[in-house]
């Protein structure tokens, strides 16, 4: 037969918050709101120094109801008293060998809920506790303190020991992570197909972290041969569970296609949804798309404003977008000594950054005007696999901006970039054809590049045309007056085969405000369900 516990605690109220509760018993009263056992419960709670362990889940309805009438201060005050009431639960459930309110307690010291301090060591002591009487939750999180290494020794081989009697047992998160020691061998000896064999498993029974893995190392193709057949089908059931980062990758399969058509209002949406979820990733990706104005109305400001915040959390990619950005003047007051500072920044891991450092120091953009500099980094843009450094070089040679003038090894890199897509090559070659410069004299060949940059609106294609006596009037029709959105999507083309790899495995780092949202709404969580749990118990008063 259910025992009702009875047992009384010393008040975890101070003086002052004491003298509160009476006063707001009384003046509820006045105000019309709560009804007299709520008042009554109100009142006691403020008069003794015991109060009954079961009592506070009616103590904590009553100031929840109650709060939607008070001012902001004493919405605080109140909200400070629930969460003290919430901590006194739980450590006297804790503290009397409840596994489950064992684990809560860990939880919250391991996430700071419910006003407790963080503090790994104790959060190490309740899990360890409550495992030891099967709550399998605690196990699982037990375990991934072991192999973190805070709070308790690290022991990943007893952490693996711990992942596979959870998931045995049933609880398929536990799946996931013994998934995740055999495929990269913490704690167990490295087994591919063992660990397959589990994410699998943990994916089937609808871990949604599992799915997403799977999803990706489909999408990826290192661990498993590329199907983005099936790697969509994995992320889409995860998206389904509210997977961030799923959201986000289907995102990136929209925006270039990977398994379905090309579609960037798709993208967006993805990207989107990912990001309100406090992914950075994303919200980078959404910060380029706003920009370019792509799958989104343009919007230079906040596309400005996203790329920043992404950079100031510690996505370094964003450097190269906010020197674009200082570049040209989108979102921000133009700034070249901004940009060389940015774009200097990113030039290691963009070949991009390494062009319009070019372009900065041929122009004297920002710095001193410096040809033989300029030079080098359009070579460090073409070693890297940007179309428009080949262009520059061409250019170089052909002009004798920082190297001796050579017209035939001009057109080599003029006709490089040009197969490779280049219209500012394309208009080159046509030029060199037209005049013999480092080249036969071809005017009919000459043409067909000619009109062919035309059409990309290359202007100086269009200029040499009309001199030539070609009409040009149908290459003014339609014309994209916006400008700098072609040249911003090229931009993305090199880092496109790599992207993933790149990006997919990285550990996110989440500034401090969106971690403080997500622990937020995980302790709105847990406050649901701890008021169903102790309000499901009787009142101990007789």
């Amino acid at each position: 037969m259910f025992m009702v516990d009875t047992s009384r605690v010393k008040t975890p109220f101070s003086k002052r918050e004491r003298d509160q509760l009476m006063s707001w018993s009384k003046t509820s009263k006045d105000m019309g709101v709560l009804d007299g056992y709520q008042r009554k419960v109100i009142y006691e709670a403020g008069k003794y120094e015991n109060i009954f362990i079961t009592r506070l889940a009616k103590l904590n309805g009553a100031l929840g109801e109650l709060e939607e009438h008070l001012e902001n201060e004493e919405q605080e005050s109140s909200y400070e008293m629930r969460s003290k009431g919430y901590r006194l639960y739980l450590t006297t459930k804790a503290e009397g060998g409840d596994p489950m309110f064992q684990y809560e307690v860990g939880d919250s010291l391991r996430w700071g809920l419910f006003g407790f301090e963080v503090d790994h060591a104790k959060a190490v002591y309740w899990f360890e506790k409550a495992s030891a009487q099967g709550y399998l939750e605690a196990t699982d999180a037990f375990a991934d303190y072991l192999v973190d290494g805070v709070g308790v020794k690290k022991d990943e081989r007893r952490a693996a020991s711990l992942y596979e009697a959870a998931s045995d047992a049933g609880y398929y998160t536990a799946t996931l992570n013994l998934a995740l020691c055999y495929l990269s061998g913490r704690g167990v000896t490295q087994n591919k197909k063992e660990g397959l064999k589990y994410l699998e498993l943990a994916a089937k029974k609808g871990i949604d972290g599992a799915q997403e893995r799977l999803g990706c190392m489909y999408y990826d193709g290192d661990v498993l041969e590329q199907d983005y057949e099936k790697a969509i089908r994995w992320l889409k059931r995860a998206a389904k569970q509210h997977n961030s980062h799923a959201h986000y990758v289907l995102g990136l399969c929209y925006y270039y296609g990977f398994g379905f058509k090309e579609n960037s209002g798709k993208a967006v949406d993805y990207f989107t949804k990912a990001f309100k979820a406090g992914s950075l990733e994303a919200q980078y990706r959404l910060g380029i798309c706003v920009l370019a104005g792509e799958g989104v109305e343009q919007d230079y400001s906040f596309g400005f404003q996203l790329l920043d915040e992404v950079y100031n959390s510690g996505i370094e990619q964003s450097s190269y977008w906010l020197g674009w950005c200082y570049l040209n003047g989108l979102g921000i007051e133009r700034d070249y000594e901004k940009a060389l500072e940015y774009f200097t920044e990113a030039e290691e891991e963009n070949a991009r950054a390494n062009y319009q450092l070019g372009r900065m120091y041929r122009m004297g953009y920002g710095c001193k005007l410096d040809y033989a500099k300029a030079f080098e980094f359009f070579m460090k843009a073409a070693e890297g696999g940007d179309i428009s450094g080949q262009m520059a070089i061409g250019r170089a040679f052909y002009r004798g901006e920082g190297v001796s003038e050579d017209n035939f090894e001009a057109v080599k890199w003029f006709k490089l970039a040009h197969e490779n897509g280049d219209d500012d090559a394309t208009y080159y070659m046509g030029e060199c054809l037209y005049n013999g410069y480092g080249t036969d004299e071809n005017e009919e060949e000459a043409i067909v590049y000619l009109k062919q940059a035309a059409e990309q609106n290359n202007q100086q294609a269009l200029s040499l045309l009309q001199n030539i006596g070609v009409d040009v009037d149908e290459y003014y029709e339609d014309t994209d007056e916006t400008v700098g959105v072609v040249q911003l999507h090229a931009d993305l083309e090199v880092k496109a085969r790599n992207l993933y790899s790149k990006t997919v495995y990285r550990e996110q780092k989440e500034n401090s405000e969106t971690y403080r949202e997500n622990v937020i709404s995980l302790e709105a969580r847990k406050r649901t369900k701890l008021d169903l749990i102790m309000s499901s118990e009787e009142d101990g008063e007789s």
